[in-house]
């Protein structure tokens, strides 16, 4: 009710309900808990009343600097610009995605244009150049120094603390972690007057981030990050400097071309694993945004990052805000066409390990034994065929369950249309939604208190409270509760599977396969 006399860093404090990560609604969900983990975040919850200021804001750390900083920045860009363009240019400048409406995001995700917001190789390497260059260029007004020094390596270490300087601004996310580990190689091997190998420096850099958190590799942008930077070592357009000023222009395009259709080819299994969308015109939107983005956006943002310690920004953010309209409209024109992205299947867990061995092969190998990679690449997309989806789901709040059958999938009652709703049956290929009251099924008998299935084997759903010697009869295999309010009674034998208000809480849905294998999540 104050947070508007918030500032960050101030210790707070107030009465709160917590309750763990959000449990994933379908079996094939994003998966929050594993999400919270890698981000070290115990419970989500919110305040109850108000808030009282138990100490005033005081920069402790060294991130702590950082994150005012940041906040110095966000409170700049939004003195000047308003609305999503403020969003993505915070998004841009310091790696905030959180204020874009999910409408445009949406609309940026179709489009394929995602990857521009995430700060990743292009920032950290643009914000290493600007410091080299600088740096190198002061220096050698020094008749003195540029006689008697390597100006090239001055610039390097000044380039790496400019490079660190920038990667704690944005907040350090994956990708640019990546990125600062690669650009570091890069300014070391110039300093010692080596050759850098892009691809030994790839997984240099993917050895770090898994040794400084192991959980790292289940995180879809250090798969994306990965996948994406790797594919980019293989692809290579040669330029003549004797080329015609024409075909200079056609080249560089023809290689975004390329270098978008082959990212998109080598993300998709994890893009169809974590989100089931693929964007298929995505190289329309890059020939245009990436451009756009690399000649006039984020030049003017580093320059308007720059006039902030001025506090001559105001122009240049202006002119920053047009351009990021730019690419605002480039990503509603492709979202606008036809089959802009579509609706995929989820990616099997078998088929994810073969699509990153089949990644790994063909771009590290040197023989031609790395061609068998795209063959194996390609039998990923085949695993989606044989994983099997459930037969029997239940809602993670206990709300309804839906069963497969001959008909399709069956609701134990009638959902108005919902974002859930529409989702299961999306997910299950459904068309039209039916239930046991417009679909009855001899093998589901459903009471006011009860419902027994009677597929492979016989599942008792209570669905209130019943008598605990009907329970009690142990005449069935599973036993699901979806009374809230009460217990499974002692009395229930141990051989049974039974699944309790508990495993709700703590793992959301349920899914059960005929052959009696259960999945909880």
């Amino acid at each position: 009710k104050n947070s508007e006399t918030l500032k960050i860093n101030d210790v707070i404090a107030f009465r709160a309900m917590l309750q763990p990560p959000k449990a994933r609604e379908f079996s094939d969900d994003f998966d929050f808990n594993l999400d919270a983990k890698f981000k070290k975040i115990g419970a989500y919850g919110f305040v109850i009343g108000e808030t009282r200021t138990m100490r005033e804001a005081e920069i402790s750390s060294f991130d702590d600097w950082f994150t005012n900083l940041r906040e110095i920045i966000r409170g700049k860009i939004l003195n000047v610009i308003s609305g999503d363009e403020a969003a993505i240019a915070a998004a841009f400048l310091i790696g905030d995605q959180t204020q874009i409406s999910s409408e445009m995001m949406q609309k940026i995700r179709n489009s394929g244009l995602a990857h521009l917001l995430s700060i990743s190789g292009f920032h950290l390497s643009l914000a290493s150049a600007i410091c080299f260059v600088i740096t190198r260029f002061l220096l050698s007004r020094s008749e003195y120094l540029a006689l008697r020094f390597d100006l090239k390596k001055f610039a390097a270490i000044a380039a790496i603390i400019g490079t660190y300087f920038y990667l704690k601004i944005a907040a350090s996310p994956l990708p640019a972690q990546r990125a600062f580990v690669m650009v570091v190689l890069v300014l070391l091997a110039l300093f010692v007057g080596e050759k850098i190998n892009a691809k030994r420096s790839i997984m240099f850099a993917a050895i770090c981030l898994i040794l400084l958190n192991p959980l790292a590799v289940f995180n879809i942008s250090f798969q994306l990050t990965f996948a994406a930077i790797l594919m980019l070592t293989v692809l290579r357009i040669n330029s003549d400097r004797n080329d015609h000023f024409l075909l200079k222009i056609l080249k560089y395009f023809s290689h975004i071309i390329l270098v978008s259709i082959a990212v998109q080819i080598a993300t998709a299994p994890f893009l169809m694993r974590s989100f089931h969308n693929l964007s298929l015109l995505g190289f329309v939107a890059n020939i245009l945004a990436i451009p756009l983005t690399s000649f006039i956006v984020m030049p003017l943002g580093f320059l308007a990052l720059f006039l902030m310690i001025f506090s001559g920004e105001k122009f240049c953010l202006i002119l920053f805000a047009h351009s990021i309209s730019l690419i605002e409209k480039i990503a509603v024109m492709t979202n606008n066409l036809e089959f802009s992205s579509i609706i995929v299947p989820a990616m099997s867990g078998f088929g994810i390990i073969l699509a990153i061995c089949a990644i790994l092969i063909f771009c590290l190998l040197q023989t031609r034994f790395r061609f068998v990679g795209i063959l194996i690449f390609s039998l990923s997309f085949v695993t989606i065929f044989f994983d099997k989806k459930p037969d029997i789901l239940f809602e993670s709040h206990q709300k309804f369950f839906a069963v497969k059958t001959a008909d399709g999938l069956i609701f134990s009652k009638n959902l108005r249309p919902s974002k859930q709703r529409q989702s299961w049956m999306d997910k299950m290929n459904e068309k039209e939604f039916k239930s046991l009251q417009s679909h009855p099924q001899q093998n589901i008998f459903c009471e006011e208190n009860r419902c027994v299935i009677n597929q492979d084997k016989k599942f008792l759903v209570l669905l209130k409270r019943n008598r605990t010697s009907e329970i009690c009869k142990n005449d069935f295999d599973v036993i699901v509760n979806l009374t809230a309010k009460y217990q499974i009674p002692s009395c229930v034998a141990a051989s049974k599977i039974k699944i309790e208000n508990r495993d709700f809480y703590l793992k959301g849905g349920q899914f059960f396969k005929y052959n009696g294998e259960i999945f909880t999540f």
